[in-house]
């Protein structure tokens, strides 16, 4: 059995993301799936629910099915990436994770978050609650959802190529932050007992920081690493702050 690793995208985005980090997989195999509802699959439409489960089957089908897997994965890629393992225990040899997202399981936590991480949360969760079926995944939503994690005005400054490519999917990235509340609303969810490497931004929302910290706290195998001049979105252009954590990762497994 050829071990293989597996490289999952986050919201909005696709496997064009893990391009200059497939190199730290040296010769192993390496796969980066496209996930439910992204090109060139089938679009997920309103009013089409789609829920974490329904991620994880999809990844499933374009993964092998015997052979060792080593996932690595970046915000809602990462929250797939742990149900992913969930369900198969004796098949996931390791996991990196950058900031998996868990507004769920968080929001559990509140009580237990200092004064700041609780206000950013509860501003969160608030706007999320304005959001309807009738404006999630829509022009305005996901104007407020890129600038939440990419910075005000961002948006505005997406090519017209990018905008129109978020919204093509619009509609499944409102399903999938639906999923970080309703079906990732427990920390305990989400324990594996395999090496797990967790990676967080420094300059991350406080929220998203305190995620990945809730999460290592319980994982009896995970190592977190926090590095000073990254933020959420940083996966995109900091390949050269991640790739080294990356390899070390998979050196420490082995490969």
């Amino acid at each position: 059995m050829t071990t293989t690793v597996a490289f999952i995208h986050s919201t909005g985005l696709g496997p064009f993301m893990w391009s200059p980090y497939r190199t730290a997989a040296g010769s192993l195999p390496s796969l980066a799936p496209f996930n439910l509802g992204y090109e060139p699959g089938r679009e997920v439409q309103a009013p089409q629910r789609a829920a974490l489960a329904d991620d994880v089957a999809h990844l499933a089908t374009q993964l092998p099915q015997d052979a060792p897997l080593h996932l690595v994965a970046h915000s809602w890629g990462a929250t797939i990436a742990l149900a992913l393992a969930r369900s198969r225990p004796q098949q996931v040899a390791s996991l990196w994770l950058y900031e998996p997202v868990l507004f769920g399981a968080l929001l559990n936590e509140r009580a237990s978050l200092d004064d700041p991480t609780r206000r950013d949360l509860d501003a969160v969760v608030a706007g999320f609650e304005d959001v309807t079926d009738a404006t999630g995944g829509g022009e305005d939503w996901l104007r407020r959802f890129t600038d939440y994690w990419n910075g005000e005005g961002a948006w505005a400054a997406m090519s017209d190529k990018a905008r129109q490519a978020m919204r093509r999917v619009g509609w499944k990235m409102y399903q999938e932050v639906r999923s970080t509340f309703e079906d990732a609303d427990d920390f305990d969810r989400f324990l594996v007992h395999v090496p797990v490497t967790l990676v967080v931004g420094a300059r991350s929302q406080r929220p998203a920081r305190a995620m990945s910290q809730q999460l290592a706290a319980r994982l009896p195998s995970a190592r977190l690493h926090h590095v000073p001049s990254l933020a959420h979105m940083s996966v995109l252009d900091r390949a050269d702050a991640l790739v080294p954590l990356l390899a070390d990762h998979l050196r420490s497994q082995g490969l």
